[in-house]
């Protein structure tokens, strides 16, 4: 099955580490096929350091998230 994920979903995955949202994004990478804008990867990085900022979680930590949810 094909997803669409966009800014404000990837966000939410990289903030709230443990919410039903981000459970469903990981466990459902093994059968669901994500499909994004091509301009998601720009948006997410142009705002990192705010990510940093409200997630109240170490830099190494939301980069690692950030990461997993962009590759």
């Amino acid at each position: 099955m094909k997803v669409i994920v966009d800014a404000n979903i990837a966000v939410s995955c990289i903030l709230k580490t443990e919410s039903r949202l981000s459970q469903l994004y990981f466990d459902g990478q093994r059968v669901l096929r994500y499909i994004a804008p091509d301009f998601l990867r720009e948006e997410v990085i142009a705002r990192r350091e705010k990510l940093i900022k409200l997630s109240k979680q170490p830099a190494a930590k939301v980069l690692q998230r950030e990461f997993l949810v962009l590759q």
